[in-house]
C-alpha cells in the first residue's frame, strides 16, 4: 500500500500533540501557559484534520459494522481526552485519577484513530 500523502499531516499533529502533552506533564504544575495552548490547539487541530480525512475515507467506501465501532472507539478516545484535559488544567476532581483517565485514552485514540485510517482505507 502507498503512503497517502494526505495521512502524514494527521500524524504528524498527533504526534506533536502527545509530545507537547509529555513536556506540558514533565515540567508539572502550574502549566506553562504558552505551551499548553499550543498543546490545545495543536490537538483541536489534529481531530479537524483527522475528520477530514476519515470523512473523505468514508465517502469513497462502504462503511462496515466494524468501521462504525472503531469510529466509536477513537471519538470516545477523543471525546475523554479533551474532558479530563479541561478539567485537568482547572485542577477540577481527583488529580491522579483524570491523570490516568487521560493516559488511558491517550492509548486508546493512539490506537484507534491508526485502525479506522487503516480499515477504511481497506475499504476502498
Amino acid at each position: 500500500m502507498n503512503t497517502n500523502p494526505k495521512l502524514i499531516n494527521p500524524v504528524v499533529l498527533f504526534v506533536l500533540t502527545i509530545v507537547l502533552g509529555m513536556w506540558l506533564t514533565s515540567l508539572g504544575k502550574p502549566y506553562h501557559n504558552l505551551l499548553f495552548s499550543a498543546h490545545k490547539l495543536v490537538s483541536v487541530a489534529a481531530v479537524i484534520v483527522t475528520w477530514l480525512v476519515v470523512r473523505r475515507l468514508i465517502q469513497q467506501g462502504n462503511v462496515t459494522s466494524t468501521a462504525i465501532v472503531l469510529i466509536a472507539i477513537a471519538v470516545l478516545a477523543v471525546l475523554a481526552l479533551f474532558i479530563t484535559g479541561a478539567l485537568l488544567s482547572i485542577e477540577v476532581g481527583s488529580y491522579q485519577l483524570l491523570k490516568t483517565v487521560h493516559v488511558v485514552a491517550t492509548i486508546l485514540s493512539v490506537l484507534s484513530v491508526p485502525a479506522v485510517i487503516y480499515y477504511l482505507l481497506k475499504l476502498k
